[in-house]
């Protein structure tokens, strides 16, 4: 089953998803991919899903509060990876710059 979710590029390894573009929240770029998850199951016959029921998610919106969380989780990861990055020179990452380098070149 295809998920269409946020990635967290810090935590999820990229094997694990296919890239999906990104959106714009806030003005910043936050990544997006579609995931393969094992459909549920789910048997209606089944007592103890007698006090459920099984929806399908066709679309999904998200409100104000949802889109501060999703911001403020991904300046945080970009200001995380620029700590990092440059915390032998104390300098910030320069737009463009990479913390791939082994050296200040991206600081």
């Amino acid at each position: 089953m295809n998920t269409l979710g946020i990635i967290n590029t810090s935590l999820v390894p990229a094997t694990e998803y296919v890239p999906a573009g990104t959106v714009s929240i806030g003005g910043t770029e936050i990544p997006l991919g579609v995931f393969d998850i094992p459909q549920p199951t789910f048997s209606e016959r089944d007592p103890a899903n007698s006090g459920f029921v099984q929806v399908q998610v066709k679309s999904f919106s998200c409100n104000y509060r949802d889109k501060a969380i999703i911001l403020k989780s991904s300046l945080n990861q970009k200001r995380a990876k620029t700590s990092a990055c440059c915390q032998g020179v104390n300098a910030p990452l320069r737009p463009g710059g990479s913390c791939d380098a082994l050296d200040s070149e991206g600081c």
